[in-house]
């Protein structure tokens, strides 16, 4: 096999013969070597092992919506946070409360103008 394709073989699988590579599938303290886990447990436990076993780290997500839902809520939420911070209560660009109006106008000042007498 090294001179006709370049493979060094050592081992075969044990049920079906084929040549195995760097993985393989034993079973600690028993004598064998196999392919794979269908060759060396049968189609019944490689069944089984597949549907049991979930790889990989879990989603975070569902589906594709959850991740906007996800964010719009972690807005709002900073954007609550910051108002309480900042201590404003509506966004001025929205009411009129930055509107100049008359009665203010009208009002007397608070603060004394230099050179009258209260």
């Amino acid at each position: 096999m090294l001179a006709e394709h370049g493979v060094y073989m050592r081992e075969i699988c044990e049920k079906c013969g084929k040549i195995l590579g760097p993985i393989r599938f034993i079973r600690y303290r028993e004598p064998g070597e196999w392919c794979s886990r269908l060759c060396r447990d049968g189609v019944e436990a490689a069944e089984r092992h597949s549907t049991t076993r979930k790889g990989g780290r879990p989603r975070k997500y569902r589906n594709d919506r959850e991740p906007r839902i996800a964010e719009r809520q972690q807005h709002a939420i900073r954007q609550k946070n910051y108002r309480e911070r900042r201590r404003v209560t509506e966004n001025p660009l929205v009411t009129d409360s930055f509107h100049v109006s008359t009665e203010a106008e009208n009002r007397p000042s608070a603060i004394p103008i230099a050179g009258e007498r209260t």
